[in-house]
């Protein structure tokens, strides 16, 4: 197009709003017990009459944390093998007293919505947001991360995020909620991060969204993270982190071009474009279902049955169905450089203006 351009480059201060999970009203009292990698992390929160009891420890290798309320009731059971990096690990969860392998079924619902609206429930956000701040040792990132994937599982019933923030520890964002940084691949729930086995992030992904992140999007229904091959991809969102660089350009543009001389001609048209670039949080969302994960499990655990049986095919078959029916909703966040660019119209001034195309000419 025709440009005659005028560039403006100045920084916008981007305010993100919003409320984090409802906190108790009243002020809270953490009491941290012990916070030594070489023991355990644990302690409490209490509000009036409700109190939160946190404990989390490896040893031999196993990372065991729990959640537990005044009454002794466990609210949170998660184990994993802490080598997975290097040797391959599992994990186990319970949310109450269901077991939980990233299926949102009607029975885990359940106990999420009656964990939620329990007083020591009603703590569990704080507990997520806020460890960190508690127990700072790096070192502790494993007993951290045992507590607060409580909250990634079931922030479902919970009010949502509406504003964006990142910690050593996680990330939140307004489409991706709120994901724990180190989350082990072997664990899925209805948020995620960019956590693979390979802690491999596209290196050609740098202005693009990244379709291998969270272990190829692991549960969500499809291929990778994109929308070949299932019903399960929604889309792409980006929240900016802190303040983006922004360059205004205007520009006096023509509708049409000569295809014989190459000259613009035809009605003005005056447009605006707004490059915006920097760092943001990268969130694909789609649908999960048991289906999809028991059909990824299929694939991870026997690579080439993937392609070839038909088991893996039949219940990639049977996951079509379930996820439009039966599925509840899934995203995968990461951290990383982003750019777009917004156009707009604006009214014509009288010095823009285009020549007529020549009669009979062809035209682009």
């Amino acid at each position: 197009m025709k440009a005659s351009r005028i560039v403006l480059v100045l920084t916008l201060a981007v305010v993100f709003s919003g409320l984090a999970p409802a906190r108790p009203a009243a002020a809270s009292q953490w009491t941290l017990l012990s916070a030594s990698h070489r023991k355990e992390l644990s302690g409490s929160i209490r509000q009036g009459a409700s109190r939160l009891d946190f404990s989390s420890r490896v040893e031999k290798g196993i990372l065991t944390s729990s959640l537990t309320d005044g009454q002794g009731r466990v609210l949170w059971l998660y184990q994993e093998g802490v080598a997975w990096r290097q040797v391959g690990g599992e994990v186990q969860m319970k949310i109450g007293d269901q077991p939980f392998d990233g299926t949102y079924s009607d029975a885990v619902r359940e106990a999420i919505g009656e964990i939620a609206r329990s007083g020591a429930g009603a703590l569990l956000p704080e507990l997520a947001l806020r460890l960190h701040e508690k127990a700072r040792d790096p070192r502790l990132v494993a007993e951290r991360r045992g507590l607060q994937t409580a909250f990634q599982a079931m922030q479902g019933g919970y009010p949502p995020f509406f504003h964006v923030a990142e910690t050593p520890d996680y990330v939140i964002g307004p489409g991706g909620g709120f994901v724990v940084k180190s989350q082990h691949p072997d664990a899925v729930f209805a948020h995620n991060i960019m956590a693979s086995r390979t802690d491999r992030h596209d290196p050609g992904a740098e202005e693009k969204d990244d379709s291998h992140i969270a272990d190829n999007c692991f549960g969500m229904c499809g291929r990778d993270c994109t929308s070949e091959f299932g019903c399960g991809f929604e889309g792409w969102t980006h929240d900016w982190v802190g303040t983006p660089s922004i360059t205004v350009t205007q520009s006096c543009d023509c509708t049409l071009r000569d295809s014989m001389t190459g000259a613009w001609c035809g009605d003005p048209l005056y447009v605006q474009y707004t490059s915006r670039s920097g760092t943001a949080v990268h969130t694909v969302h789609g649908r999960s279902a048991n289906g999809c994960i028991l059909h990824d499990s299929c694939c991870r655990d026997f690579p080439f049955a993937c392609y070839l049986s038909l088991t893996c095919h039949t219940i990639g078959l049977e996951a079509l169905v379930e996820c439009a029916n039966a599925g509840w909703p899934y995203s995968a966040s990461y951290v990383g450089p982003h750019s777009d660019r917004l156009v707009a119209y604006l009214p014509v001034p009288p010095e823009c203006t285009c020549q007529a195309c020549p009669s009979g000419s062809g035209r682009e």
